[in-house]
């Protein structure tokens, strides 16, 4: 008489209920009766082998599912710092642009060696000199050079170096209730680092073209001043 293999007897019922039901020991004669399955020792090893298969493929996907998650995160955490990073770049370079702005206005108009603040001394110098207000009138007022257009740009002004010493020289124009002149220095720095004239004079533009000499160091103490009055003033022989 042929044997029946035991597997005959496994309804597709009787392995979804074995899935879903983790003790086997407790509910196999409960899921024996339901499926009208014998109550064998072969049936109930079929069962238990089913069922850790089935817990293994669970745990398979919940390992894949864990793996895929932690990936996941692990990405969106390196955008997060990318972002992060590129935000602080932008926020620290935008402060030091801005230190380097405010750097550059504080010595454009506070420094006793800006170009700003030699016109603004040596204007004052001009207003309050009894020779000048004599000569073009009070009321004094300087500015730079004019275009085509009649517009006052910046007063023009150039650095150089001179036998390893930097100077500035510096042209502007001022202008009284009764006449216009021209004004005309130069700077070089001392030992401590700062400007000190080393002429200023002003010239009117009326004829005959009288100058005004405020200061004049260009000769040494002892050396007799008296350059012919054509060269005295040549700026390019200076």
């Amino acid at each position: 008489m042929m044997r029946v293999s035991p597997r005959r007897f496994i309804s597709p019922s009787f392995l979804i209920l074995a899935k879903r039901n983790c003790s086997l020991e407790s509910s196999f004669l409960r899921l024996c009766c339901i499926s009208n399955v014998p109550p064998s020792p072969s049936n109930y090893f079929l069962l238990r082998t089913y069922s850790n298969e089935s817990k293994k493929d669970e745990s398979i996907v919940r390992v894949e599912r864990t793996d895929s998650s932690e990936v996941s995160t692990t990405v969106h955490k390196v955008k997060e710092a990318t972002k992060t990073v590129s935000y602080m770049g932008i926020i620290v370079f935008g402060v030091g642009l801005t230190g380097v702005i405010f750097y550059a206005i504080f010595k454009e108009l506070f420094s006793s060696n800006s170009p700003n603040s030699i016109y603004t001394k040596a204007l004052k110098r001009c207003e309050t000199d009894t020779k000048v207000t004599n000569a073009i009138g009070d009321g004094i007022k300087g500015y730079g050079e004019e275009t085509r257009r009649g517009r006052r740009q910046h007063v023009s002004h150039i650095f150089f170096e001179r036998d390893g010493v930097e100077h500035l020289r510096m042209k502007f124009y001022i202008e009284g209730c009764r006449k216009k002149a021209t004004v005309n220095l130069e700077m070089k720095k001392n030992a401590s680092g700062n400007f000190e004239y080393r002429y200023l004079f002003v010239q009117l533009n009326d004829y005959p073209h009288d100058v005004i000499i405020l200061e004049d160091n260009r000769f040494p103490k002892g050396v007799p001043n008296v350059p012919s009055p054509s060269l005295e003033f040549d700026l390019s022989k200076y």
